[in-house]
């Protein structure tokens, strides 16, 4: 019967680690469809590409791959703390008398999406993963037979991923392909050219009654 390693992992400990990757990669195609079938919105769309990346990586047991999605939920997190901070600094004028730090996860979720219960399972996803990708069985997995050179270079491509991920999340995009945004400047172009083509009849109708009042007063004075 063959022995096994101590250094490397487990059969199960193996099928979570390709679990969790899986769940990332199956949250991420979610949210990819979905913005492009129903939103139609280009932030969600680039920011998922990202995750399917780090999730093939991962399941490749490249170590980039798991230095990536370590770097992914450490972002989740963080930004959700931020959040709480945020909100919490600034008050909530909407409940200003419930001032607690549930109340303040509670807007925080809702920053994420639309949903709070999808938040929070994205949230226990990102925490799980980065508890369990930091395991030195895991570890060991993924850097077996690999050249100790290469160590350098794997982390500056995780951080690029990473990094990129996080800016797309913190930062707007230019060009937002929301049709309700599309449909709100087309309401505000017609409504803006409604109220200056009521201010030139307006205009106009004035400019009548002025010259109706000079052309009467000659006859009165008579």
């Amino acid at each position: 019967m063959p022995q096994q390693n101590p250094n490397g992992p487990s059969g199960g400990e193996r099928l979570l680690t390709t679990l969790l990757a899986c769940c990332w990669g199956f949250s991420s195609a979610y949210i990819l469809f979905h913005s492009l079938l129903v939103t139609h919105d280009a932030r969600p769309c680039f920011a998922a590409l990202v995750p399917l990346v780090v999730v093939w990586a991962t399941l490749e047991r490249k170590r980039w791959g798991r230095l990536a999605l370590l770097g992914l939920s450490a972002v989740a997190l963080g930004l959700f703390i931020a959040a709480i901070g945020f909100i919490a600094a600034i008050g909530t004028s909407w409940e200003p008398t419930q001032r607690t730090l549930m109340n303040y996860a509670r807007i925080a979720l809702r920053l994420y999406a639309d949903d709070p219960s999808t938040a929070l399972t994205m949230l226990l996803l990102a925490a799980t993963t980065g508890l369990w990708l930091r395991r030195p069985a895991i570890i060991a997995e993924f850097e077996r037979g690999k050249r100790a050179t290469l160590a350098a270079a794997q982390r500056a491509i995780a951080m690029a991923l990473v990094s990129c991920w996080g800016i797309i999340l913190v930062f707007p995009p230019l060009t937002p392909l929301n049709r309700n945004t599309q449909g709100t400047r087309i309401a505000r172009s017609s409504g803006s050219a409604k109220a200056s083509h009521d201010r030139s009849k307006s205009a106009q109708s004035r400019k009548a009654s002025k010259r109706a009042n000079r052309s009467a007063a000659p006859a009165s004075n008579l």
